[in-house]
């Protein structure tokens, strides 16, 4: 699995997105190399990794946010331990009536601020056009979180 790492100089936020392109053709995966990316104990260890960094080179009170895979919430909420707190999770739904696929997580370093479930984003109607909310982050740059 790869993944992209973004941090700004003074290490206030960073952000990691799960993707299954190549960093460096940008050539989609083959479906096996996809496969490859959702082993559990490969991204368990990976997940680790990523965590351990932002916490490495965010300051206190700086934000980390990471958009992951659904199955992968509760090794996210364990690795994130008690060393990010204000913890807000935001599904992302592909279409209606569908388990969530990705989540979007943020959480703030030495925060002990409580978890919150935010209010899902839906991508697709059930006739596969994007749902406004999609369409206004998509299009109109409307902020996410």
């Amino acid at each position: 699995m790869f993944g992209f790492f973004f941090f700004e100089p003074l290490l206030g936020f960073c952000i990691q997105l799960l993707n299954f392109f190549s960093p460096l053709t940008g050539i989609r995966f083959t479906q096996s190399a996809k496969a490859r990316g959702h082993n559990t104990d490969e991204n368990i260890q990976t997940l680790k990794e990523w965590l351990d960094t932002a916490h490495a080179v965010l300051k206190s009170g700086g934000t980390l946010t990471l958009i992951h895979r659904a199955d992968m919430l509760d090794q996210i909420i364990q690795r994130l331990g008690k060393r990010f707190g204000a913890v807000e999770i935001i599904p992302i739904y592909t279409k209606p009536h569908r388990d969530a696929k990705r989540v979007i997580v943020r959480a703030i370093k030495d925060r002990k601020t409580p978890a919150r479930l935010r209010e899902s984003l839906l991508l697709q109607n059930a006739d596969d056009t994007y749902t406004q909310a999609a369409d206004n982050i998509l299009r109109g740059g409307a902020p996410i979180l």
